[in-house]
């Protein structure tokens, strides 16, 4: 009995989130965020799924979010319909054409499945991301 207990410990010191992994998660969503903000300032990009939910494992990437804030009473309205334009895929092929060009993934994949996204690897983390677009 006292093994299986042991053995119970050690299996949820494994998967339990440690500050050096939160802190790794946090430091990758600020720099795509800064990212997505310096090529588009009225974009925003927010977690979702088992990161902030306190869920994942030491393996699992984070997901993440990216949709276009309108503001249509700053005049900003013809900006709005040039982006109201595009499909979702359109605006992730931007997106994947950034992060390829500010060499921000090690891996980066297209999935163009019923939810589109991408997929990729921080460079500088080594933390896996799932890339979705919205409009919102």
């Amino acid at each position: 009995m006292v093994k299986l207990h042991n053995e119970i410990s050690e299996f949820y010191q494994y998967i339990t989130p440690n500050s050096e992994d939160h802190k790794s998660r946090i430091e990758t969503f600020k720099l795509f965020r800064k990212i997505i903000k310096s090529k588009w300032s009225s974009w925003e990009v927010k977690l979702f799924g088992s990161f902030p939910l306190k869920t994942h494992l030491p393996d699992s990437d984070i997901d993440l979010i990216v949709f276009k804030q309108t503001d249509l009473a700053e005049g900003k309205f013809n900006e709005y319909m040039t982006d109201a334009l595009l499909t979702e895929n359109k605006q992730l092929h931007y997106i994947q054409s950034i992060l390829i060009e500010t060499n921000f993934c090690d891996e980066i994949n297209y999935v163009d499945a019923r939810v589109p996204l991408i997929r990729c690897k921080c460079r500088k983390t080594q933390i896996r991301m799932d890339i979705t677009y919205i409009k919102y």
